[in-house]
């Protein structure tokens, strides 16, 4: 079984890569983290990330229908609102209006790790052909 507090860390990094005006679901992260069944582990993370140095965007991770269930686990009763209001989503009654609109699933999460990947690759392979070609340019002296 992993550790928890490497669960956590993983759930803290997919979170982060949640755009402003967007949110995703306890379920989608856990789903895409290869744990369908640790949706309440991640609202446990979340519960946990205010604790942070580095910022997490827990107000942009809502339960499937698009409520605000973790409001209560923060600073008051309507920051969790507050916050996503701000990046443009309407909330009535502490759900998302259009929910659909708004909600990132997991294609977006494989979407934005293949993109990593791909400039990772490309950084690498930049720094290739630029040591070969200054190492063609030194050895040609």
């Amino acid at each position: 079984m992993v550790e928890q507090k490497d669960f956590f860390q993983d759930v803290y990094q997919v979170v982060r890569l949640i755009p402003k005006g967007r949110v995703s679901t306890y379920g989608a992260i856990a789903r895409y983290l290869g744990a369908a069944k640790s949706s309440r582990v991640v609202g446990y993370a979340m519960n946990a990330a205010h604790k942070l140095e580095i910022p997490v965007p827990a107000h942009r991770v809502v339960n499937r229908n698009g409520m605000l269930t973790g409001k209560m686990h923060f600073q008051s009763a309507d920051a969790m609102q507050n916050a996503l209001e701000k990046e443009g989503i309407k909330i009535i009654k502490d759900k998302i209006q259009n929910f659909d609109n708004f909600c990132i699933v997991n294609n977006f999460f494989t979407l934005i790790v293949i993109c990593e990947m791909m400039t990772k690759i490309a950084h690498v392979f930049a720094n290739f052909i630029f040591s070969c070609s200054s190492f063609k340019r030194i050895s040609h002296r």
